[in-house]
């Protein structure tokens, strides 16, 4: 069955290093979505720079949410929970 899935990343700083992390996580994405060739990538949302303690600030995840209040894709993948943020969960009744 096919899914269309979403990417979500994250960096906190754009500090060099951070930006490598950034690099691998979208690594990591590519490899997941060659495991399976069932999902189809509908938009990749990237944050750089940007803190993890409030969404407001998060121009392209709140956009991802709308687009999944929407229903444009049918799954979020992302590394780390983290990635998410630790209140986001609550805030927005996401279920694991």
């Amino acid at each position: 069955m096919k899914r269309k899935v979403a990417i979500y990343a994250r960096v906190s700083t754009e500090h060099e290093e951070q930006l490598s992390a950034l690099d691998n996580q979208i690594q990591y994405y590519d490899g997941i979505l060659k495991q399976h060739p069932d999902w189809i990538l509908y938009d990749r949302y990237i944050d750089e720079g940007i803190t993890g303690t409030s969404t407001n600030k998060r121009k392209n995840f709140m956009r991802m949410m709308e687009d999944a209040r929407e229903g444009k894709f049918d799954l979020i993948v992302t590394r780390e929970v983290s990635r998410f943020a630790r209140n986001t969960v609550r805030k927005y009744g996401i279920k694991w």
